[in-house]
Parts: structure tokens; sequence; C-alpha cells
């Protein structure tokens, strides 16, 4: 969708801070996720944004210059977890639950 609408997209990765783990790690964890996404819509601008901490915390916070926050149901039977519960109830941008 966003390559017909021509819009950006912020892919947004939080992890939990562990003496082994580097920000750079988790950085270029995300890079190669989204490696084949980049190479199938080249046209689409992807930015990225990786950071220690709640996932609910920061994606509520990107929500405030968002026009949609797209996010995984991550629960058994595709239902929204504690993440998606607190954008469902504190993003300011309408919310996609992908499962």
């Amino acid at each position: 969708m966003a390559d017909v609408r021509g819009a950006a997209l912020l892919a947004v990765h939080a992890y939990r801070a562990r003496l082994t783990h580097r920000a750079s790690d988790e950085a270029d964890l995300l890079d190669r996720l989204l490696r084949p996404w980049r190479e199938k819509f080249p046209e689409v601008s992807v930015g990225t944004l990786v950071n220690a901490g709640p996932a609910a915390r920061l994606l509520v916070g990107v929500s405030h210059q968002a026009q949609l926050i797209v996010a995984g149901a991550h629960e058994p039977g595709g239902l929204p977890g504690a993440v998606t519960s607190q954008l469902l109830h504190h993003a300011d941008c309408p919310v996609l639950i992908a499962r």
C-alpha cells in the first residue's frame, strides 16, 4: 500500500537490552529482515528506528507523527497481546493489527 500511495515507511524495532546485545546488532537484524522488501519495492522509502525498551511505549510515541501503525498480533489465535492492546488504547493514529 505504501507503494501505491507513495508513502514512506518507518520500520520500528524495540528490544530488551542485554549485556550481550548491542544496538548495532539489533539494527543489523532489522536491516536483514527488511532487505527482501526493499528489493521488491525499491521506490518505497523505508527508515528504521531501533530502541532498547518497551515496544508499546516506542510505538505509541511514534504514533504522534504517523498516519497508520501496523502491528502484528503475537498471542495464540492472533489475538492482540499487551503491546497491541496498548496501541489500540493510546495511539494517536489508526492502528491495524495484522495476523
